[in-house]
């Protein structure tokens, strides 16, 4: 949990412009750390599923290990990015970075906000077996990725419309982050604080 509260405060400093322009030493070098981390946790993810066996289902173990290898790939690809100087790639590697390593961050709010937006647990059960579940599952990674990639997208195009489709899409996504941040912090954590 330590490790988690690290690799997100330090992926969250690396997005600060001001961080980037006016102390690029100390950027470079939070920025090593996230990655190493972010590495290390990946690993011990898929580790963990594989090897000491705590998955739940095959299908939630494959969402796990998928999500490692797309951190392991993204982390790799902005580490040498930067290396190369190649700064505009490596500002996306990086983002993609984060938000893969931000995907059990995303899993947990996407089934609250599930549960609370269809006031069950429809479609999920105590293995993430069901079909809830492995949406769930994979999407907490690809569907942020993929928002990402619109808003990449959106960023360089040059139709209004389609900035503002994207605009509304991820104003949509934002909202279901938001009824999902509600319900963990109701249901999960509150209880226990």
């Amino acid at each position: 949990v330590l490790l988690a509260a690290a690799v997100t405060t330090a992926g969250l400093v690396q997005l600060i412009p001001q961080m980037r322009s006016r102390a690029p030493g100390v950027h470079r070098w939070v920025g090593r750390g996230f990655i190493l981390v972010a590495l290390f946790m990946a690993l011990g993810g898929i580790w963990l599923v594989w090897v000491r066996g705590t998955q739940l289902s095959t299908v939630s173990a494959v969402a796990v290990s998928g999500n490692g290898v797309v951190i392991i790939v993204c982390g790799l690809l902005a580490w040498r990015r930067a290396a190369q100087r190649r700064i505009n790639e490596h500002r996306r590697w990086a983002m993609r970075t984060f938000m893969a390593v931000s995907g059990v961050w995303f899993f947990r709010v996407g089934i609250m906000a599930w549960m609370l937006l269809t006031q069950s647990r429809l479609g999920m059960n105590a293995t993430l077996s069901g079909p809830a579940d492995i949406a769930l599952s994979f999407g907490s990674y690809l569907i942020p990725l993929a928002a990402l990639e619109l808003y990449f997208a959106a960023r360089d195009a040059r139709s209004p419309a389609f900035k503002a489709l994207a605009s509304v899409i991820v104003l949509a996504l934002t909202a279901i982050m938001a009824v999902g941040i509600f319900g963990t912090i109701a249901m999960m954590w509150g209880p226990y604080l």
